[in-house]
């Protein structure tokens, strides 16, 4: 599978998050400002995620106390794994995960792709990181 047979494939930069809540339809961000990530899509079928919360502060010392390590924990997420296209969702199958729970599962993500950006959605579902009943929607820029 190449670019031209699979438009996700390369490397994105994360533009925007948001979360729309269930019933109310309320919008906010999902991550704070100055939120950092990439996602990788490549040919072989493989893809990986990270994501960075701009509240991110390092540890004081040269190693993270347990409240600093909780607090980084809490502001990031990353998984990796295989992944396969069907129609307007792609699957991610994680084989690894920061969120030791989806280690195992698929994910199912909604794909609205409009030049080089990419918005990926979850179906409704529990925040991972709130519990609140949710969409949630991360858009992409292809990086060139």
């Amino acid at each position: 599978m190449d670019a031209t047979s699979n438009p996700l494939i390369g490397t994105w930069s994360i533009v925007s998050t948001e979360r729309e809540l269930l019933p109310s339809h309320q919008i906010i961000n999902t991550f704070r400002e100055g939120t950092r990530g990439f996602i990788h899509y490549l040919p072989d079928g493989r893809m990986s995620v990270l994501i960075t919360e701009g509240s991110r502060q390092p540890p004081v010392g040269a190693v993270a106390t347990d409240a600093e390590a909780v607090a980084l924990f809490r502001t990031m997420m990353s998984y990796a794994g295989r992944y396969s296209v069907q129609a307007d969702r792609v699957l991610h199958h994680i084989e690894i995960s920061s969120i030791e729970s989806w280690s195992g599962q698929t994910q199912t993500r909604m794909v609205n792709l409009q030049g080089d950006q990419l918005r990926l959605s979850t179906l409704p579902s529990n925040d991972p990181f709130t519990g609140e009943f949710s969409h949630r929607r991360i858009t992409w820029q292809r990086l060139r």
